[in-house]
């Protein structure tokens, strides 16, 4: 069996100077005004009387709330928040590598953006399925499962979402919040 020679990147706070469900809301919302009442108001309040992961519901809300969404002005949104050396970061790995990103955010959300921009393959959750929750251990065990002959050879993350994945690689980097990137010593 050939082994897959794998470098995965986080993306929100990784390769994103952000995080993709706040800028979605944000885009989704009438006003800033509207933005702050509904994201941190009335979504964060009814998940917790409905049960439903905050995140989840806040997402599923506003894409029910948005009757004609600019999916273009959307990904030209993150595109603007991407950190500067992210487009030439994925490219220089697909050299080597097998190159995949492994998103706490929802497919729904980000998969146009990441086939377009970056042409790799996203795992990462979905609006639809509340229980499956891609992170911590989630992400490695997700990788494994769609590469099951991979090595974890390089690994990019930016938070304790991403310990796991940055513990199970060869060589691991961690991204500062103020976009510097250092190697990760764990």
């Amino acid at each position: 069996m050939e082994e897959h020679k794998l470098a995965v990147l986080d993306f929100d706070g990784t390769l994103l100077n952000g995080d993709s469900v706040k800028i979605f809301c944000r885009f989704c919302s009438d006003s800033v005004f509207q933005f702050y009442v509904f994201y941190y108001g009335y979504c964060k309040v009814l998940s917790r009387i409905k049960g439903k992961n905050t995140k989840h519901f806040t997402v599923d809300f506003f894409k029910r709330n948005k009757t004609k969404f600019d999916r273009e002005g959307f990904n030209l949104a993150l595109r603007n928040k991407l950190f500067p050396d992210s487009v030439q970061l994925i490219n220089d790995l697909k050299t080597d590598y097998r190159v995949v990103i492994v998103s706490a955010s929802f497919r729904e959300i980000i998969l146009d953006f990441v086939d377009y921009t970056f042409e790799v393959p996203l795992l990462s959750n979905s609006i639809d399925d509340y229980q499956l929750d891609i992170n911590h251990d989630r992400k490695v065990h997700e990788i494994y499962q769609h590469f099951p002959n991979a090595v974890i050879h390089i690994a990019y993350g930016n938070s304790k979402g991403d310990y796991a994945m940055l513990t199970a690689a060869i060589k691991s980097y961690y991204r500062y919040r103020n976009g510097v990137l250092m190697v990760w010593k764990g």
